[in-house]
C-alpha cells in the first residue's frame, strides 16, 4: 500500500513539474505540428489568446469551447509561458460586448431547447490574438478542426517584423486583387502584398522577392 501511494504522489508530482498530457483522440487534435512547435518555441515576444466564448452553451458548443481550451494548454505548454491564454463571457457587459464586434468578433445565433421549447441564443466563440500593440482575429469558431493552422497563422502573421514585398502583375486584365482575396490572405501572413503595372518607368523591381 505504501508502494502504490508514493508512486500516485510520483505520477502527479511529475505531471506538475513537467505539464504532461496525453493526446488519446484518434485524429491526433491536440498534437501539435512539427511547424508548430517550431514557430511557437522561437517567439521573441509574448503572446496573449483571449477566447471570448458565452456560458451556457449547448452540449456541441460547450464541447468546441472544452477542445479550443485543451488545444490553448498545448501551446501554452509548449511555447514555455510566452503564450498565455484567458476565457472571457462578454455576458451582460454591453460596453464589451460593443468593443469585440467592433474588433471583428461574431455574435452567432445558435439553436438550442429550454424546457421542451426551441429557441435560438445569442452567443460568442470567438478569439484575439494579440502580440504587443498588433493583433488578429478568429471572428468565430464554431469548430476545433483547422484551428491550429488559423493559430499559428496568425501567431506567425504577429512575429514577423520586417515582411518581404510580392507583387501581383497587373495591366493585361488579370485579376484583381479584390478577386484573389483568399490567395492575398495566405500570402499576408509572411508577405506585403502588392500590384504593379511594368509599364510605369518609375517602377522598383529590386524591393520585391517574387511577381
Amino acid at each position: 500500500i505504501l508502494l502504490l501511494v508514493a508512486i500516485i504522489i510520483l505520477i502527479n508530482y511529475l505531471a506538475f513539474r513537467f505539464s504532461l498530457r496525453l493526446d488519446l483522440t484518434n485524429d491526433k487534435r491536440f498534437s501539435l505540428s512539427k511547424a508548430t512547435k517550431n514557430i511557437i518555441k522561437n517567439l521573441d515576444e509574448p503572446v496573449t489568446i483571449t477566447a471570448y466564448f458565452s456560458k451556457k452553451l449547448p452540449p456541441d458548443y460547450e464541447n468546441v469551447r472544452r477542445d479550443f481550451r485543451d488545444l490553448l494548454i498545448e501551446y501554452k505548454n509548449v511555447s514555455k509561458g510566452m503564450i498565455q491564454y484567458e476565457f472571457v463571457d462578454p455576458g451582460k457587459d454591453e460596453e464589451l460586448e460593443r468593443k469585440i464586434m467592433q474588433k471583428g468578433i461574431v455574435q452567432a445565433q445558435i439553436p438550442g431547447r429550454e424546457k421542451d421549447e426551441f429557441k435560438i441564443q445569442k452567443a460568442y466563440m470567438g478569439a484575439e490574438i494579440q502580440m504587443g500593440n498588433n493583433s488578429e482575429i478568429i471572428s468565430l469558431i464554431q469548430s476545433t478542426q483547422g484551428m491550429e493552422y488559423f493559430l499559428t497563422s496568425s501567431i506567425k502573421k504577429l512575429s514577423v517584423k520586417e515582411k518581404p514585398f510580392v507583387a501581383f502583375v497587373q495591366g493585361h486584365r488579370e485579376p484583381t486583387l479584390d478577386q484573389l482575396s483568399h490567395v492575398v490572405h495566405a500570402l499576408s501572413v509572411l508577405y506585403q502584398v502588392d500590384t504593379i503595372n511594368l509599364n510605369d518607368t518609375a517602377l522598383n523591381l529590386n524591393k520585391y522577392r517574387t511577381l
